[in-house]
């Protein structure tokens, strides 16, 4: 199994699904939250998506600490909390030394 990025409009859908929507809704949708995220990202060696939405879903009867490694990685993957290392970006404003 691999994980995959998400597209732009996939990200946007399930920010969207997880956190818009009333109280009651929201608490419901936070059970799907893992099962979805997983479903979305884990592919198998030709790319292509290993569980369907309704098969992802049966994940939540499995073991939760099995089931919470998997969203993690796919959460790190999909949701970085910061870039890797990259260059301090330059005030457009500051003199570089390439005049």
């Amino acid at each position: 199994m691999r994980i995959r990025s998400l597209s732009d409009l996939e990200r946007g859908e399930y920010e969207a699904f997880t956190q818009v929507g009333n109280e009651a809704e929201l608490k419901l949708r936070r059970k799907e939250a893992k099962p979805l995220l997983i479903s979305l990202c884990a592919v198998d060696e030709k790319g292509k998506l290993m569980l369907t939405k309704d098969q992802a879903k049966k994940l939540q009867r499995q073991d939760g600490g099995f089931v919470g490694v998997l969203f993690g990685y796919c959460l790190e993957h999909c949701f970085p909390t910061r870039p890797d290392k990259a260059d301090d970006p330059v005030k457009n404003s500051e003199e570089t030394d390439d005049a």
